[in-house]
């Protein structure tokens, strides 16, 4: 028996009246674009900047209707709407996934009306905002970059223009004042940098940079994960800026206040995740050459505890660990592990025997292209400077032969040279960071790591560096 028309609307509106009881499970998204020409409509979502595609819809034959629907809810952030390969517009989705967007196909924003949803009305009652601030700052702009505009003309336009941004301020503000939980405020919270209040000095750089420091974070949470759905990656960048930007590049400062910032994080399990992950393949990747011991820290605090067991598996645990384990050993300020490796006289040669104030170890490998052009810029460095500097190489290729005919082009004799594949104690890879080539450590005369993965061309500043810095400390 065929089930009549009226009885299947109802049971379809039943259907959706359930989903929408459920105790707000799910979603429910209608949108009508009048005059759209296109039979699908695709849902996607951001995360760190990057899209991701979550729905599809088809044409309802309604006049443009389109119904995105699931029985989960919808991860909270910013989302967008596209037809046909093309961006349509940006949205977002709050608490509320059952609404209704209307438009046209010929002015999506600005003809968009929302109903049943907050977050969107404010949503996009912002971007058309903006978008007639946008049009109203553009002559005062365009004299402000015209060089023919006389100084009369160009205060005058800046004056207008700050008159608009202040207007775009007082509106944000708003916004987060009388909306605090909206997706909207943590947006533009996001995007707001402190405001240094007038009654700092502008000549008073160090205050002013206190200032923006301690209220860096003011308007943002940490700990919202709508902060990782938006169009741009935001909380990667603001979390970059800060440490890389306002904290003094120092490792045991830089550890006490990525602990701070994963504390706060922590209140979220999305954003926990998120930033200890990404604070670990920053500092595993940093060219600063100390903060491999941030990359320690972070390794055994929160991995190797369990903190990070409800997502990091054993075998990523087990990648992070052997990393960290190797890199523990050959900090910066810690004494470096002693090498006896073999020379070409085939006797062994040790990395503490070398009498000079300071040490270079320098691993290479003799078909290296890279060793080849740093090798005679370290040779130049050893025969001028007037520093007391010794070498100890260590070849990485497992054969004699190619490592005498290395130090014969190279004209090595003098240093200490050994094979780092014949070994009469431990591996050397297994103790220093030197998986590639070239690869230079500096130690001054107790063989404490003083620098290290640096290029030849670098040693004679960093060791005038060094000196001066001991000079100011013992006075």
């Amino acid at each position: 028996m065929k089930m009549s028309m009226p009885k299947l609307l109802f049971s379809y509106v039943l259907y959706l009246l359930i989903i929408r009881l459920s105790h707000g499970q799910g979603y429910k998204i209608e949108v009508n674009i009048k005059g759209t020409q296109e039979q699908e409509l695709l849902l996607g979502y951001y995360f760190s900047g990057k899209t991701y595609a979550k729905d599809t819809a088809f044409y309802l034959g309604k006049g443009g209707d389109f119904l995105f629907s699931g029985e989960e809810p919808l991860d909270k952030g910013m989302y967008f709407l596209a037809q046909n390969g093309s961006l349509l517009s940006d949205l977002v989705i709050g608490e509320d996934q059952f609404f209704t967007l209307k438009t046209s196909s010929e002015a999506f924003i600005d003809s968009m009306e929302v109903e049943g949803d907050k977050d969107n009305q404010l949503f996009f009652d912002n971007m058309r905002f903006n978008v007639q601030r946008n049009y109203e700052a553009a002559p005062f702009i365009g004299v402000l970059r015209d060089s023919t505009s006389t100084e009369e003309a160009k205060t005058e336009a800046q004056n207008k223009f700050e008159a608009i941004n202040n207007k775009v301020e007082a509106y944000v503000q708003e916004i987060i004042d009388k909306h605090p939980n909206s997706i909207i405020a943590a947006i533009l919270g996001a995007n707001k940098r402190p405001r240094i209040p007038d009654e700092v000095e502008i000549d008073d750089q160090e205050a002013r940079f206190s200032y923006h420091r301690d209220h860096f974070w003011d308007s943002i949470d940490l700990g919202n994960p709508v902060l990782l759905r938006l169009s741009t990656p935001i909380y990667k960048q603001k979390v970059d800026d800060y440490l890389d930007n306002l904290i003094r590049p120092v490792p045991d400062d830089v550890k006490k206040v990525v602990d701070k910032l994963v504390d706060i994080a922590k209140k979220d399990e999305e954003t926990y995740q998120y930033m200890v992950w990404h604070l670990t393949i920053k500092y595993q990747t940093s060219k600063i050459m100390s903060f491999d011991e941030v990359y320690v820290h972070l390794v055994d605090k929160y991995f190797l505890t369990g903190e990070m067991d409800f997502w990091a598996n054993d075998q990523l645990k087990s990648n992070l660990k052997e990393k960290a384990d190797q890199l523990r050993s050959s900090l910066i300020g810690m004494v470096a592990p002693n090498l006896v490796l073999q020379g070409l006289d085939k006797k062994p040669k040790s990395l503490y025997d070398l009498p000079n104030k300071y040490s270079v170890i320098y691993f290479y490998d003799p078909d290296c292209g890279h060793c080849k052009k740093e090798t005679p810029v370290l040779k130049a460095f050893i025969d001028s400077t007037s520093f007391d500097v010794g070498v100890y190489t260590v070849s990485a290729d497992t054969s004699m032969t190619k490592m005498n005919n290395y130090i014969e082009e190279m004209a090595l004799q003098d240093w200490i040279n050994t094979n780092g594949t014949r070994t009469y104690g431990v591996n050397y890879q297994q103790v220093y960071d030197a998986f590639t080539t070239p690869t230079i450590y500096l130690l001054n005369e107790k063989k404490e790591i003083i620098a290290k993965k640096i290029k030849a061309s670098q040693l004679e500043r960093v060791l005038t560096n060094h000196e001066k810095m001991e000079k100011r400390e013992s006075n």
